[in-house]
């Protein structure tokens, strides 16, 4: 049955008022009915179509309200959209200048516009959507853009098209194209990104996926952090690895397992990496300490570097001070004010007003003002200019000399 209601005063055969006097008008269970505007309120039994008079699609000023599975075959208008049961599917744009309460789920194949959004299971746009406030039990799927406040998903999100959002909590996964999310992220599992997101405090319990050029102000992540491009960050904590397929810059960042950077390494503070650290380009930062390895074409300090495995450069070392921890091996030259060398470790040459060899250790030529070398150590040649502190039971490659100037450093 069509019933044709455009030309039809809503307070008639198929309204009533609702006990504050509004209008309102019923539409029965399993009827297909033609709308173009309601004044009041309208009632949506199950299973019933709507259709637009005309092309502009159909208003209702007041609530509507689904009491089961429906269609609106049009663009709908309203003030509020309630549904306590059953799917609403919408085949035009939405827009609700006040909330959308839905039960179990809503799917609008174009456009969504609502000041606020309570969705208890899913929300499928097929478009884009603005909202103020977003809460969802379940899944939100956005095939275009989405621009809101605060967004709280209990399952997943997906948005295909750029975002821009204040605060995200999410407790599954979470994934967007690009844009930026100014406030704080907080996902349990998954977030994952594309190209340009700017975002302000990133919390994520397991893996990240950021795209290129991304930029934030912190990272706190419990296992993976993937980067497949140029990453900037003030502060970055990772409890698992570490891998930017581009340069990363940051303020402070600490790494659980590891690193890898194929581009440059530029921090303002420290870096803290509990395994190894592999840099394709340039290092340069204040402080690092690194539990394994380090490999990288030239690291540059203004502070302290602490080694706890093999080092290997392709141009060398330069901090303030350098640590090489019991049995560190390190490859490529070290500069430095101070230089201290544990027992049992393998050096190339280096250089700083102040060196300190541990026993039993290998290195190259030691440049210096200040030397100490202890025993059981193979030294390929020395030269200081003020002191010379050695024990008898070393070799040298070629005898100690004193010399009025050091050569000029490597880096």
């Amino acid at each position: 049955m069509l019933i044709d209601t455009s030309c039809v005063p809503t307070i008639l055969a198929a309204s009533g008022r609702d006990p504050f006097g509004m209008a309102e008008m019923r539409v029965g269970s399993g009827t297909e009915v033609r709308l173009k505007r309601v004044e009041g309120d309208l009632r949506v039994g199950r299973g019933t179509v709507i259709r637009a008079e005309g092309e502009s699609g159909a208003l209702v000023t007041g609530r509507v309200d689904f009491d089961g599975n429906s269609e609106v075959e049009c663009d709908l208008e309203c003030g509020s959209l309630e549904a306590s049961s059953g799917i609403v599917r919408l085949a035009g744009n939405l827009r609700v200048h006040g909330k959308i309460e839905v039960e179990d789920s809503i799917y609008v194949r174009k456009d969504l516009n609502a000041e606020e959004v309570d969705v208890g299971g899913r929300i499928s746009v097929g478009g884009s959507a603005k909202c103020k406030d977003v809460a969802v039990g379940g899944i939100m799927e956005v095939d275009g853009q989405l621009e809101a406040d605060t967004v709280e998903i209990g399952g997943r999100i997906r948005v295909l098209g750029s975002v821009t959002i204040v605060d995200l909590d999410v407790g599954g996964e979470a994934e967007v194209a690009a844009g930026k999310i100014d406030g704080k992220i907080e996902v349990g599992g998954r977030f994952a990104s594309g190209s340009n997101l700017h975002f302000g405090a990133l919390e994520v319990g397991g893996v990240v996926e950021l795209g290129s050029d991304s930029s934030g102000r912190s990272a706190e992540v419990g296992g993976r952090l993937t980067a497949r491009g140029n990453l900037e960050c003030d502060n970055i904590e990772v409890g698992g690895d570490v891998k930017v397929e581009g340069s990363l810059k940051g303020g402070r960042i600490e790494v659980g397992g590891t690193a890898a950077v194929s581009g440059t390494l530029e921090f303002s503070s420290i870096l803290e990496v509990g395994g190894s650290a592999e840099v394709g380009g340039e290092m340069r930062g204040r402080d690092i300490e690194i539990g394994g390895n380090l490999r990288g074409l030239r690291v540059i300090l203004t502070g302290t570097a602490e080694m706890g495995g093999s080092t290997e450069t392709r141009e060398g070392l330069r901090a303030h001070e350098v640590e090489l921890s019991r049995g560190a091996v390190c490859r490529g030259p070290l500069v430095a004010e101070r230089v201290e060398v544990g027992r049992g470790c393998k050096t190339d040459d280096i250089y700083a007003k102040e060196i300190l060899v541990g026993k039993g250790s290998s290195v190259g030529r030691l440049y210096g003002e200040s030397i100490e070398i202890h025993e059981r150590c193979v030294v390929q040649a020395v030269q200081f200019t003020r002191r010379l502190e050695a024990d008898d039971r070393i070799t040298y490659g070629s005898p100690p000399e004193k010399v009025a100037t050091l050569p000029s450093l490597p880096l």
